[in-house]
């Protein structure tokens, strides 16, 4: 969440929250949350400190997961960010899950691949839109 003066924290974890549970629901279960609030999706995964503590723990041998489950691609990423972080994860045999994908992300899927670069520019647009939508006093 990166506007926090401008956004409900606890709101935005909450339905975040209920969507990923809802996609692993009787596969698994959400044992661990990353919530970044006050960086923008704009910034890498290395440069935010609860994305950066997620890549951290998942090349810890002793992680609580084997799976990252990402509430809403629009919250998590920007442009092409996707292809790296999930790339990153899955050569340490983490999976990425997405509502937008129904379960987890296959980058060899060219499906895939098409729905990630849509949800790329989406979220480009979406930054773009909520800059002339917010003003500071």
């Amino acid at each position: 969440m990166s506007t926090s003066e401008f956004q409900d924290a606890r709101t935005s974890r909450a339905w975040q929250r209920s969507v990923s549970e809802e996609l692993v629901e009787g596969v698994g279960e959400v044992v661990v949350e990353f919530f970044d609030e006050g960086r923008s999706r704009r910034w890498s995964w290395w440069e935010r400190p609860a994305a950066s503590a997620l890549l951290a723990a998942a090349e810890s041998r002793d992680r609580e997961f084997d799976a990252v489950v990402v509430g809403e691609y629009e919250r998590a990423f920007y442009g092409d960010q996707f292809r790296d972080v999930v790339a990153r994860l899955n050569a340490v045999d983490v999976q990425v899950w997405l509502p937008e994908a129904g379960g987890p992300v296959e980058l060899d899927s060219p499906v895939h691949l098409a729905l990630m670069t849509l949800l790329g520019a989406q979220a480009q647009r979406e930054v773009a839109r909520a800059r002339h939508r917010v003003w500071r006093r």
